[in-house]
């Protein structure tokens, strides 16, 4: 992270309003936090601190291994640097199972201890204390598709019980370092929220400046998930085209649209093109929320947490070429 972004105050609220500018980047992009040097709640764990979080915000700092011939780096530190979320980056949270499918997961730990690789997970409820989660997290190393219309997938199994206060989230950003920048663009190609796993959702994010942005949100009411149901593996893409100097999104579920956003409706053309054509990064996660209220609550420590897996099968991206 640059000095000027540690200085910079950004909170990226997730997803949560449907009108074209709001107050602050948001979405699934990560958001730096400053932390009150307050005493922590009796039981739970100590916030990080602002130095902490000036070093280990949004780097990919674990190991980098290579899954159906991309290269992938996992995030390592405490999550808590980002709003609204909870938990600590473990490289085993980031794992290839044995049909080499890529299993990325959300788990509870009922310790007062600082979670580590050797914790063990506890899907009970935590009844003595505040319990601690650890997270998956990982993204692309390169950056893929400047300046060509692409589309970009993946083939992936939600988890397969839900938990209230988790989220699972396929995502492209075109930034190393997220920051509320002019050239900021997200491409949300699946955020599906554990307390309502029937109901997933997308999102097209675009331009910052002075915490002002353009967002299109699509959070449907109603959702048919086909054949396979709900926990089969399915598609979830993202499509960018370019008609006459017109830029389209288009999301597209088990390869068909089901949601189109027209960049030029609410942005210069100018600006999109400078915000959608530069290349883009994926971003593969689990997370869980960690407030006290709203949208972003956390898990309740009497429920049972079952363990999120996020199972991705493959990716892929195919450049968009006019013949």
């Amino acid at each position: 992270m640059s000095a000027v972004l540690a200085a910079l105050v950004v909170v990226l609220l997730d997803a949560a309003a449907l009108v074209p500018m709001a107050s602050t980047p948001t979405g699934t992009a990560d958001a730096l936090v400053v932390k009150p040097a307050v005493a922590p709640v009796a039981g739970t764990p100590t916030p990080p601190t602002q130095e902490y979080c000036n070093i280990h915000y949004g780097r990919p700092l674990g190991e980098v291994f290579t899954w159906r011939g991309f290269t992938f780096q996992k995030y390592l530190g405490d999550a808590a640097c980002e709003s609204h979320r909870q938990g600590a980056y473990l490289g085993s949270n980031v794992a290839v199972d044995a049909d080499g499918d890529l299993v990325i997961s959300a788990r509870r730990h009922c310790t007062s201890d600082v979670v580590t690789e050797d914790t063990p997970a506890d899907e009970s409820p935590c009844l003595a204390h505040q319990p601690q989660y650890s997270v998956g997290r990982m993204r692309l190393t390169d950056f893929r598709v400047p300046a060509t219309d692409f589309e970009w997938g993946f083939d992936a199994r939600l988890p397969d019980r839900s938990a209230p206060g988790a989220r699972s989230a396929l995502w492209l950003v075109n930034l190393d370092q997220i920051s509320c920048d002019p050239l900021w663009g997200e491409l949300d190609v699946l955020e599906w929220y554990s307390s309502r796993p029937d109901l997933p959702e997308a999102a097209t994010h675009a331009t910052c400046t002075d915490s002002a942005y353009a967002s299109w949100h699509h959070k449907p009411g109603t959702w048919a998930w086909g054949n396979g149901g709900r926990t089969g593996f399915h598609h979830w893409a993202v499509r960018k085209e370019t008609t006459r100097g017109t830029v389209t999104l288009s999301y597209l579920y088990d390869d068909h649209i089901y949601a189109t956003d027209t960049c030029e409706k609410r942005l210069p053309a100018p600006t999109c093109k400078a915000v959608l054509d530069p290349g883009w990064t994926a971003i593969l996660q689990t997370a869980v929320f960690g407030d006290e209220t709203g949208p972003f609550t956390r898990p309740e420590a009497s429920d049972a947490f079952p363990t999120q897996e996020l199972v991705i099968r493959s990716m892929w991206v195919n450049p968009i070429r006019d013949d």
